[in-house]
């Protein structure tokens, strides 16, 4: 009887690990097609959520943004960390700077970490930067 108990408590745990990453997972991808689809739109604004800025850090300007427009926001393949509080990926964007309206593309690491406290994932890599 006392294995029984210990074997459904094992069980237990294990499913609510599988459940809590199944959980994150789908948090993860709903976050990831929200910040693409405000890439998409170039809406700089819509990003700020996205960001956790360091203790200490220069918040976000989205105004910083307004001479670039994307044209292609294109994530690759990544990686999960084991515990799956962090996923590395790399993106390919597509952009135009609006004054001289030339194209560019860039390719950069995405590093998105999960806030256990928040409940979220965060870019913590920043935004790209564009020149």
């Amino acid at each position: 009887m006392r294995h029984g108990f210990l074997i459904a408590v094992f069980a237990l745990l294990a499913g609510c690990a599988y459940w809590s990453g199944q959980e994150r997972q789908t948090l993860f991808d709903n976050t990831s097609r929200a910040y693409a689809r405000a890439m998409e739109w170039s809406n700089f604004e819509g990003l700020v959520p996205f960001v956790r800025i360091p203790e200490g850090g220069t918040p976000f300007d989205p105004g910083a943004y307004k001479d670039f427009k994307i044209t292609s926001y294109k994530p690759k393949g990544g990686t999960g960390s084991t515990e799956g509080a962090t996923v590395q990926r790399a993106v390919q964007i597509s952009y135009i700077w609006l004054p001289r309206m030339s194209e560019h593309r860039i390719t950069v690491q995405e590093v998105w970490e999960y806030s256990e406290s928040d409940k979220r994932w965060f870019l913590k890599s920043g935004l790209p930067q564009f020149r």
